[in-house]
């Protein structure tokens, strides 16, 4: 004795109707193609950032390029490399860091700074290697000067590169 067999979904069998094929290849469809994107998000969670170490983005979660919690870093950005835009970007990476940039500027010079100087003025020297962590470069100098309002000073040089960023408005 055999039983008999219920109609497949699969098969052409007049008792399962086309809506309800076409109902079960899109479901089929939409799980698919949920799956691939929660595979791509988990992917994209696991990256690994390639950079060098003496760059701006790899010191990002270095905890010596930040701020000290609870202390104000008053600093000055200045432009020596004669690069547009320079001292308006280092300042972003040092506000992401902590630091409060209160004033930057850009200053002309017969020709532009190579490397780039992090001057203090208070005899923090721990806060301006903190800043040069947090640029990724920069020698460390000390120019004690109490008539500043800046505890720091940062003389921008070419060997500073702007790393990438999201749009800012």
């Amino acid at each position: 004795m055999t039983l008999p067999v219920p109609p497949s979904l699969h098969d052409d069998s007049p008792s399962v109707s086309k809506g309800r094929r076409r109902a079960q290849f899109l479901i089929t469809g939409v799980m698919v193609a949920a799956a691939g994107a929660a595979g791509v998000w988990w992917l994209r969670g696991r990256a690994v950032v390639t950079e060098p170490v003496g760059s701006a983005v790899a010191t990002q979660m270095d905890a010596l390029a930040m701020a000290p919690a609870g202390v104000r870093i008053r600093v000055r950005v200045v432009n020596a490399a004669d690069v547009n835009g320079l001292a308006k970007r280092a300042t972003s990476v040092l506000r992401d860091h902590g630091f409060d940039v209160v004033d930057y500027e850009g200053v002309k010079q017969k020709s532009p700074r190579a490397t780039t100087l992090v001057q203090t003025h208070t005899g923090h020297d721990d806060w301006s290697s903190r800043v040069a962590r947090a640029l990724g470069t920069g020698t460390v100098e000390s120019r004690p000067d109490s008539s500043r309002y800046v505890d720091v000073t940062v003389f921008l040089g070419l060997d500073w590169k702007a790393p990438s960023q999201a749009f800012r408005p």
